[in-house]
């Protein structure tokens, strides 16, 4: 059996938001925020807090890629910050999309750059995990 992954990255730059916390994430969004956070603590940076309504953006982009099967962007829309970072990708499993995101040159400085703040979002469909991190400064 042939396993594909695809990943596609996304950096929007110009662009008081209420905090969330880890806590209200799912299981598997919970999982790649661990994730993400190790990785950014392995190479000595702070870890990214959850903001809820990115979280929000970040969930019904992966419940349309879901819908769709099929990987795209947003659009990145999310007022209140000065930048925005967007990491799409597909998988069996929310690890495996990972590790492709750190083996991308791109995927991975966009999780390792100097953001503060995350939305994870995750939809599963037809045995495929489509995950969404956008990340904001």
């Amino acid at each position: 059996m042939t396993r594909r992954l695809l990943v596609l990255a996304l950096v929007v730059v110009p662009i008081l938001v209420a905090p969330a916390t880890a806590s209200a994430l799912g299981a598997p969004e919970r999982h790649a925020l661990r994730l993400v956070n190790a990785a950014r603590e392995h190479r000595g940076l702070h870890p990214v807090h959850v903001r809820s309504r990115v979280s929000r953006y970040a969930e019904r982009h992966s419940r349309a890629m879901a819908r769709k099967r099929q990987l795209f962007h947003s659009s990145l829309s999310i007022s209140g910050f000065s930048a925005l970072g967007e990491c799409v990708g597909v998988g069996d499993t929310v690890y495996a999309v990972h590790r492709a995101f750190l083996r991308s040159s791109t995927h991975r400085r966009i999780i390792l750059g100097g953001w503060r703040y995350v939305g994870v979002g995750i939809a599963s469909r037809g045995g495929k995990r489509y995950v969404t991190l956008d990340f904001a400064r």
